[in-house]
């Protein structure tokens, strides 16, 4: 019934059984997604708190980090709000 798999992950070969389930769960590769964006928007928050922004502007700017869940981190980026404090 089961197969037998065999990953390089090391020197020598390393069995695995496979029982007609992926490797990774969709519950797992959600938790990376999501770990993922979470670093992103911190990226995006760490970089603006080095601009000298107002905080309308700096609030304006987070929160298209935030919303904006793949493209706005690198919007932020990308686009050099504000001056950059000395």
């Amino acid at each position: 019934m089961g197969e037998t798999c065999y990953y390089r992950l090391f020197a020598h070969r390393q069995k695995c059984h496979y029982n007609g389930r992926m490797a990774l769960s969709a519950d797992i590769m959600r938790v990376f997604i999501l770990g993922d964006l979470i670093a992103m928007v911190l990226l995006a928050g760490f970089y603006l708190r080095r601009r000298t922004l107002s905080w309308p502007a700096f609030i304006a700017w987070g929160l298209l980090a935030l919303f904006l869940p793949v493209m706005g981190p690198f919007l932020v980026i990308s686009l050099h709000p504000g001056e950059q404090r000395v």
